[in-house]
């Protein structure tokens, strides 16, 4: 057997050269007898070959799926039993033959839908399914995520208050609607690491850089690979960390603790705070340079009391998902304590919303909530309820107080007190009819 003969015998790929007079087999190499199951190819007809790759077995449907270039389907053996495989076929004029190459692709199947599944895994752990809106204002949040989605080397700075759903904003840039592959997303929270550990967390460190240093561990940076690392709180991001924060953002390289080896960095930097920056860097506490180069791409993300139009569906949806996950009996909401949250100002934004929920869905052994099944969270980390306000129980803020929202909050308790009569509510409160409407 000839080097040629030997070559063409183990190829990890199937071969066959075919006349282009009567598509008879000319040579085929074991990998293509062992796929296709032909013992014999004398015994294999051109129509027949044609067969096991295209549908009616006829030339025109043959050429036409091949000449366009390598085709991906399931295709036949000759005990009539099908495979996922990959085709191609090339002329060879100078020998008056084609040739068709065919590999076994199932498993390259089974690992893209593998893929495909753990991206729908990792793309709903991500909480992304949470962002729903009604408002115009989160619609414009959205459609910016959406741009940053596709801007993959762009850095984002996140702004919003305490509980608006920043990580879930930085999420979605990352994940966009499903189809941000299974490239990292790393979380950081830059106010919960000490400050002494906030290089090696960042930058991973080498063995023996430091006392407990007993081996070789990437950092936040490296773990990244080409996917995003989020900076959450990064106005907490200590001052001697900024300017090594900064030289990697402009060089795109870093070194571990106590390495000599320099590292390269393809991630995109997402960064969130609570703080207003600007602020912080009149004051002194944060870098102006480090801000700019943070700031690329910028989204504002409204309190939830500026959309008060997105928390029906943020209600219902968090009562859904309650039922769901903590296998809870159905429960409904009513109008009453639907336009009662409505009408509250929700300080601590979306996440307050989502605690008081699930307490309710937790907690409750009833079929559907009533105002007086809800409780507020004040500032002073003291449960608020709207009967608090009619028994004078409640303390009265130091910081203020919202008149009118304590007002709806009465008029909707009174309104509940007489099961939604209009006209006992207005005589309870000594308001007239109108009065009151203008109350709702």
């Amino acid at each position: 057997m000839s080097m040629y003969e030997e070559i063409f015998q183990v190829l990890n790929f199937g071969v066959i050269i075919i006349s282009q007079i009567d598509f008879s087999i000319i040579e085929i190499n074991n990998y293509a007898k062992e796929i296709l199951l032909i013992e014999n190819e004398k015994k294999i007809t051109g129509d027949e070959l044609f067969k096991l790759f295209s549908g009616d077995g006829t030339d025109a449907d043959f050429f036409s799926i091949t000449r366009t270039g390598g085709i991906e389907n399931f295709f036949k053996k000759t005990d009539g039993s099908t495979f996922y495989g990959e085709l191609t076929f090339t002329d060879l004029p100078d020998r008056d033959c084609y040739m068709i190459t065919i590999r076994n692709a199932e498993m390259d199947r089974i690992i893209i839908d593998k893929l495909k599944q753990l991206e729908t895994t990792i793309y709903n752990l991500s909480g992304v399914g949470e962002i729903i809106f009604e408002s115009a204002k989160m619609k414009e949040v959205y459609n910016l995520c959406m741009l940053y989605h596709k801007e993959k080397k762009t850095n984002v700075l996140i702004e919003g208050e305490t509980g608006t759903g920043k990580e879930i904003i930085a999420s979605l840039i990352h994940f966009g609607n499903g189809d941000g592959g299974v490239s990292p997303f790393i979380p950081l929270n830059c106010a919960a690491i000490p400050e002494n550990l906030f290089e090696s967390e960042l930058f991973g460190f080498v063995k023996g850089a430091f006392t407990g240093a007993d081996t070789d561990r990437p950092g936040k940076i490296e773990l990244s690979g080409s996917g995003s690392l989020f900076l959450d709180e990064i106005g907490e991001l200590p001052l001697y960390m900024q300017p090594k924060l900064l030289r990697v953002l402009q060089e795109r390289e870093y070194y571990r603790v106590g390495g000599n080896i320099q590292l390269k960095t393809d991630a995109r930097f997402i960064a969130a705070t609570n703080r207003d920056l600007e602020q912080s860097i009149r004051d002194g506490g944060f870098r102006a340079d480090l801000y700019y180069r943070l700031n690329t791409g910028y989204i504002k993300v409204p309190p939830l009391r500026e959309r008060p139009e997105d928390i029906q569906r943020l209600t219902r949806l968090f009562i859904n998902k309650t039922i769901i996950e903590r296998n809870r009996k159905p429960i409904r909401i009513s109008n009453n304590a639907m336009d009662l949250l409505s009408s509250y100002n929700w300080p601590g934004n979306v996440r307050e919303l989502k605690h008081v929920i699930e307490k309710i869905v937790l907690m409750s052994d009833k079929d559907i909530i009533e105002p007086e099944d809800i409780d507020f969270y004040d500032n002073k980390k003291m449960y608020l309820t709207p009967s608090d306000v009619l028994s004078g129980s409640a303390q009265l803020p130091a910081e203020g107080l919202d008149l009118e929202l304590m007002n709806r909050l009465i008029v909707k308790e009174v309104l509940n007190k007489f099961n939604g009569n209009k006209g006992k509510t207005a005589e309870y409160l000594g308001l007239s009819r109108s009065a009151l409407r203008s109350r709702l």
